[in-house]
């Protein structure tokens, strides 16, 4: 009953806004019903457990439905939880382990089979997450406890292609919005429907769902902005309901930052005939910018992970310098993962990390590791006099990644300084007469000092928020920071991007690699996608299309790509981009499209729409038959 009703919701919206705000508004029903049919059908073939994440997001769930909001929040690694809510936890962790074996996850899934086995749910934990998707579904399951955790993950895919919908139409409305009185202008919802991946991931527990569904309305409203369209483009519900969309996004997930931007250039293509309103405007980010700094900014240790977000992990009193790095009972690691060009560099080779340290009342542990396994270990009682520590390793061909940590067990304090990764030669002469003397070598560690610092996330933030603020700003410095270090990751960067365009049209499941259509097919793709933009160009230069959407959609499509591909800069390990991170600017994507198509079009309206409408099935097809089938079997 409770998927039926949730189903219900797509007809029953789509004749509530038509009643409300006209034919026009709603749309043709038609692309939401055939995307709902499709996207439910693929829900229902996927087994359980077999989307990106799904059954570590569904542990947050569960948490949050068992233990209350806030409760996730107390299970991160860093903070000791209540016993009840730890014995939820691990309660939680048995019942989705239990499923997953039961319902044979392993075979779709190999690279999880040891953590089953081991009895511990597969993937990375997602309860670092900001919370508002998560609330939401533990809300809506509440009244179904009584049901097996698997009936319940069925009612969240359910409601991941309710929003999903919404986000196609979305799209239509982008299309009916700028292109009024055309009647392709259904191109973009078309089109939407035409993205496999799209469709197959609408099916799935994921904050993903919510957060695509929010950033489609913020495009939307964007648009709907810049070119003056109805009661909602009013100055003050406009920038009202932009900070509402911005705060639910951030409060939902990470990817929804690079949409920020985009924000910025409506704004500024809006108030441009306007420069008082500019100004003003311009004085009230500075403002906000100046508060955010007075209530609470403190300025963290730069280009190193930190296990906790208490502390700054930086003081002063090096040695024989300013900064040093600083290790407390509160902020007990550091981390850093060298850029994944150098660590290329260094496979196979013998490294050698070395730091100076002292303390008190602690165990100091020095570590490198790949993801083969550690490559070398040292542990250490500091004194209060400075102490220099040493170890070497061999590093194995072709790491997955390289890193060093540094780890304080016990009440006391320890100052780390100086802290280098080099290749080591054994046979140089003078390489173990004196250990603290600099060898001729690189240091592959930035601001091992401490010396740089960034800004943090103000502190009467709740923690989530933090987190996706430190996270952007972690980004950007690592862009600004090592910009040799980013030229050279090029061709890695364009691997991301390749696997990234890939798995947006066509990927299922969650395994590495990832299933992908025929690399004749996405070259195929490929040019009709150039061939599109190339039109949009085109249309744009010729003034056959308004200025001001154009920048809001370009804005939308470079700021969501750049993030999806550059999620760590400069890349620090192999890891898959999941073509899922571009579905942000999915509105803008498909109208793009749309419009460029249409304007290289030679043919009549109506051929283009049959074409386009034909493309649906085609696609669909060549994906059932070409990765779903395979992966399935």
């Amino acid at each position: 009953m409770a998927l039926v009703v949730l189903l219900a919701l797509v007809p029953a919206a789509w004749v509530a806004l038509k009643r409300w705000a006209g034919r026009r508004a709603a749309g043709p029903l038609w692309p939401l019903l055939l995307f709902a049919v499709l996207a439910l059908a693929y829900a229902l073939v996927v087994p359980p457990w077999q989307t990106p994440d799904e059954p570590q997001h569904m542990v947050h769930v569960e948490v949050v439905r068992r233990g209350g909001f806030g409760a996730a929040e107390q299970l991160l690694p860093f903070k000791t939880p209540p016993p009840g809510v730890a014995r939820m936890n691990a309660d939680v962790q048995r019942q989705i382990v239990a499923s997953m074996r039961a319902t044979n996850a392993g075979k779709w899934l190999p690279g999880g089979i040891a953590g089953l086995r081991a009895g511990a749910v597969p993937g990375p934990t997602e309860l670092n997450h900001p919370p508002l998707y998560y609330d939401v579904a533990a809300v809506l399951l509440r009244p179904f406890g009584s049901l097996p955790v698997v009936g319940r993950l069925a009612i969240l895919r359910v409601l991941g292609v309710v929003l999903a919908t919404a986000v196609v139409w979305c799209c239509g409305a982008a299309g009916r919005l700028l292109f009024p009185g055309k009647r392709w202008a259904e191109a973009s919802a078309a089109i939407a429907l035409a993205v496999p991946t799209f469709v197959v991931f609408a099916g799935a527990v994921n904050n993903d769902a919510l957060a695509q569904f929010l950033a489609a309305l913020l495009v939307l409203l964007l648009l709907a902005g810049v070119v003056d369209a109805g009661r909602i483009a009013r100055p003050l519900p406009w920038f009202g309901l932009i900070v509402v969309l911005l705060v639910l996004g951030v409060l939902t997930k990470r990817t929804f930052v690079p949409l920020v931007p985009v924000v910025l250039v409506a704004i500024a293509v809006r108030v441009r005939p306007h420069p008082r309103a500019m100004l003003a405007a311009l004085a009230a980010v500075e403002a906000v910018v100046g508060l955010v700094l007075v209530t609470g900014a403190d300025a963290r240790l730069a280009s190193w992970h930190r296990a906790t977000m208490t502390g700054t992990s930086r003081c002063a009193g090096g040695h024989g310098d300013e900064w040093a790095i600083c290790l407390t009972p509160s902020s007990y690691q550091v981390s850093q993962k060298v850029p994944l060009v150098d660590a290329d560099e260094l496979g196979g080779e013998t490294v050698r990390a070395a730091v100076w340290m002292r303390g008190n009342s602690s165990t100091f542990a020095l570590d490198v590791n790949t993801d083969h396994g550690p490559v070398a270990h040292a542990e250490e009682q500091p004194t209060a006099e400075w102490r220099y520590v040493v170890v070497t390793g061999h590093v194995p061909v072709k790491p997955g990644y390289l890193g060093l940590a540094l780890t304080k067990q016990g009440p006391g304090t320890v100052v780390v300084d100086d802290v280098k990764l080099s290749p080591f030669d054994p046979n140089q002469p003078g390489a173990y007469t004196d250990p603290s003397v600099d060898l001729p070598a690189p240091n592959f560690i930035t601001n091992g000092s401490g010396e740089s610092a960034v800004l943090s996330a103000p502190t009467a933030l709740p923690g989530p928020i933090r987190r996706v603020v430190d996270g952007a700003v972690d980004s950007v410095d690592g862009l600004v920071r090592q910009p040799g270090a980013v030229v050279d990751s090029a061709g890695i960067l364009t691997r991301r991007a390749a696997q990234g365009f890939g798995s947006f049209w066509g990927t299922v499941g969650w395994q590495v690699p990832m299933p992908l259509f025929p690399v004749a097919i996405q070259w195929a793709l490929a040019v009709l996608v150039a061939a599109g933009v190339a039109g949009f160009v085109a249309l744009v230069l010729r003034r056959g299309f308004p200025l001001a959407p154009a920048a809001v959609l370009a804005s939308a499509i470079v700021c969501v790509g750049a993030a999806a591909v550059l999620q760590t800069v400069p890349p620090t390990e192999v890891e898959a981009i999941s073509g899922r991170y571009l579905f942000p600017a999915l509105v803008a994507f498909t109208v793009v499209l749309a419009a460029g198509w249409r304007h290289l079009w030679p043919a009549t309206t109506d051929a283009f729409r049959l074409v386009l409408r034909l493309s649906i099935p085609a696609i669909q097809l060549l994906f059932i038959a070409l990765v779903l089938v395979p992966f399935l079997s």
